[in-house]
């Protein structure tokens, strides 16, 4: 039975299976768009996303030149530009998606049974938890070529925010779902810790805040590797754990957001994380 070119991934589709046969507009639109990913994976994106031309996807693709011009022609943009434009977005579609997933994976394993714990003790597993999730967070961003994408997309549409209203709309709709799916962890942290959030403060701001911590250590780490290990005494003994920059944003992010909400069961007391003295054994 043939499989509907439509229901096909863009990766399938950027590989022409048997004889040659004829495409639609946007089919070739989505082969020649395949095949610009795949080659972006090969070469990486090191030195950008111009590593890649319309030109060399063509080739890839193996659709016929004027077809796949015709098929990224615009009012506004030329072929070159408007590849480019849809290869981002094609990268940018579910960059949130496996952060958050990796996240809700610290929440579900790093927590143990909270059962009758202190205030003290909350405070200290939910500091754990936080330590751990910026260093997930962190190393599934630097393992992953879209994160610095969007960081690139990003500072393209701040310095031209007129010149492509489909790339701005397209990175709104990003900063929308990243900053929704930090809040939603952000809640899962304050019911588990019996917290919620300070008046004035508003879930959609502090999922802001949340991805905006993310993007600026992903920005800066590799350049200054000295903000992935930071030694600290915050071991439940004072034993020194390493801390990468993004989860102590994360950690200030709490302690700025939070309070105690009165009608927990039983909350975690924050204000024993910014005690010089550990806590004795």
């Amino acid at each position: 039975m043939e499989t509907d070119a439509n229901s096909r991934s863009v990766e399938d589709l950027s590989r022409p299976r048997g004889k040659k046969r004829r495409y639609s507009l946007d089919e070739t639109l989505q082969l020649v768009i395949g095949a610009g990913y795949l080659l972006l994976r090969e070469r990486g994106l090191s030195l950008g996303i111009e590593r890649v031309s319309l030109q060399d996807a063509i080739l890839e693709a193996g659709v016929p030149r004027t077809s796949a011009y015709r098929a990224f022609e615009s009012g506004v943009l030329d072929p070159q530009a408007n590849f480019r434009r849809q290869l981002v977005a094609h990268l940018l579609s579910d960059v949130a998606s496996d952060s958050r997933d990796a996240l809700a994976d610290v929440f579900g394993n790093e927590r143990p049974d909270l059962g009758d714990r202190s205030a003290v003790d909350l405070a200290r597993i939910a500091r754990g938890v936080i330590r751990r999730a910026g260093e997930v967070n962190l190393e599934l961003a630097l393992a992953d070529h879209r994160a610095f994408l969007y960081l690139v997309a990003l500072a393209a549409g701040n310095t031209e925010p007129d010149e492509n209203p489909d790339m701005a709309r397209i990175l709104e709709a990003n900063e929308e779902a990243q900053g929704k799916q930090y809040a939603q962890l952000g809640r899962v942290f304050a019911t588990t810790f019996g917290l919620r959030l300070r008046r004035g403060m508003s879930w959609s701001v502090f999922g802001g805040l949340a991805a905006s911590a993310a993007h600026g250590v992903v920005a800066r780490v590799r350049y200054n590797p000295s903000l992935r290990e930071i030694s600290r005494p915050t071991g439940a003994h004072g034993e020194t754990q390493v801390w990468s920059a993004l989860a102590m944003n994360f950690e200030s992010l709490v302690l700025m957001a939070f309070e105690a909400d009165p009608d927990a069961e039983r909350s975690a007391d924050l204000r024993t994380w910014l005690e010089d003295t550990p806590s004795p054994p």
